[in-house]
């Protein structure tokens, strides 16, 4: 049981179960019905048997032969056979089934189609994005090619909104169509409810026959109690008064016959529809299934791509910082260098005068000392800067190749959404051609009942 929401005139509850219980009993009734017929049509022969047996000369048993060709040429209407066709889906006559029966269920299925080509093209779509990124991790060309192109994350946050908005539309998109399909199983269950309603008129019909072939029975009863006591022209009087009752009779089970075929053709066609229905609606369902994981993948991929521009952000950051620290260290390593070599020309001066400034040598060795161990030690905090900021333009550059692939991801879903709206396009055609199709069996149906009343 389900409950489907957007449908006119509030909730519609579809139970295929109930459905294809009903369509079973109304086949039984159908069944029934059909050898209901067959014996009313083997009723005449037995009534003209009697009334052979109950003929007093031969010019009345000329009368009873030559009875059923006239009934039937009193009978312009129906110009087939009075034999009960020998299968239900082979109506005779013109009275056939409904015109848009047979054009409706191409309809139907031009949305289920459709829906299979889209669920067809999206699955290439995505072992492409799934295979796509190992070419592009192994092609150095690539990676300088995504070095050059530097995105914002102002720019890239508005891409993703707008990726968003996409898979909102592609989601309403998909309600729409879940909505339309509801519609048209909506209109086929009218259908069914039209065809049970005949189906109840062509019951009453078969009860008031069976009473008036009690009353022919009653009256073949009293003929064969007082034919000994009658004379002969009130006997073939009679006889032609059931000629005559006959041939209505057989009127009026020809018309029965073809409003029995009618029905029958009705019978099978709709049932046709609401399976192509249900097949209809269990794709969509599969579809939008479908289409769900694919918007929690993209949903994912765009958290992913969040956090990798505020992780290129950080990485932006701490980068201007080192570059300004190596800055400064370059400016203090340069500084020292010229101390160092000021210093070693004053020592190189002072060498001459070794002798007289020996506490000044000794004083200026130790500070030069100390001068080269912090020059060593800054060179090798410079060294270490240098290796954290490669490391750095390495992370970078990783994060600029999945941006690249996560761009691509983004003009593939674009390309979903045209293709999406040009189904719904479709899809509501297909709605409009279904409500005149519907519209054209109403009106058949109501020139059928009017004929039978």
């Amino acid at each position: 049981m389900e409950d489907v929401p957007g449908a006119p005139g509030g909730s519609v509850v579809l139970s295929s179960s109930e459905g294809h219980a009903q369509l079973d009993a109304q086949e039984q009734r159908i069944y029934q019905l059909q050898t209901r017929q067959r014996e009313r049509q083997a009723e005449p022969q037995q009534k003209r048997s009697r009334i052979q047996q109950l003929s007093p000369d031969p010019d009345t048993s000329r009368q009873l032969q030559e009875g059923p060709q006239a009934a039937e040429r009193e009978c312009p209407k129906c110009g087939t056979s009075r034999d009960v066709p020998a299968a239900l889906g082979q109506p005779e006559g013109p009275c056939g089934g409904l015109p848009g029966g047979e054009e409706a269920a191409p309809e139907l299925s031009s949305p289920t189609q459709q829906l299979r080509q889209e669920s067809e093209t999206r699955q290439p779509v995505g072992q492409r994005q799934v295979s796509a990124p190992e070419p592009q991790r192994g092609q150095p060309q690539a990676h300088e090619d995504v070095q050059q192109q530097e995105l914002e994350p102002a720019q890239v946050l508005a891409s993703i909104q707008a990726l968003q908005l996409d898979l909102d539309f592609c989601r309403g998109a998909n309600r729409e169509r879940l909505v339309q399909l509801q519609q048209q199983e909506c209109a086929v269950e009218q259908k069914h409810q039209d065809l049970i309603f005949l189906m109840q008129q062509y019951l009453t019909l078969m009860d008031k026959d069976q009473k008036d072939e009690a009353v022919q029975t009653e009256v073949t009863s009293y003929v064969a109690t007082h034919s000994h006591s009658n004379s002969s022209c009130e006997i073939l009087r009679e006889h032609r008064e059931l000629l005559q009752q006959l041939g209505a009779q057989e009127e009026q089970s020809q018309g029965l016959r073809h409003s029995l075929a009618k029905l029958q053709e009705e019978l099978g066609a709709t049932q046709a529809q609401e399976q192509q229905s249900l097949q209809q609606l269990s794709r969509a369902k599969e579809t939008i299934q479908d289409l769900q994981q694919e918007v929690t993948s993209n949903r994912k991929h765009l958290s992913e791509l969040v956090q990798q521009v505020q992780d290129m952000a950080t990485l932006q950051a701490e980068l201007a910082r080192a570059q300004q620290e190596k800055a400064k260290q370059e400016e203090k390593i340069a500084n020292y260098e010229e101390q160092r070599q000021q210093l070693h020309w004053e020592l190189r001066k002072l060498q001459g005068s070794q002798e007289q400034s020996k506490q000044e040598a000794q004083s200026l060795r130790e500070r030069l000392q100390e001068l080269s161990s912090q020059a060593q030690h800054w060179q090798q905090l410079h060294q270490d800067s240098e290796q954290a900021l490669a490391a750095r333009e390495e992370e970078l550059v990783v994060c600029k190749v999945e941006l690249a692939f996560l761009k691509e991801e983004l003009g593939k879903a674009m390309e979903q959404v045209e293709t999406l709206g040009c189904s719904h396009a479709l899809a509501c055609s297909n709605s409009s051609r279904l409500c005149k199709d519907r519209e054209l069996v109403l009106v058949n149906i109501s020139k059928c009942v009017k004929e039978q009343m």
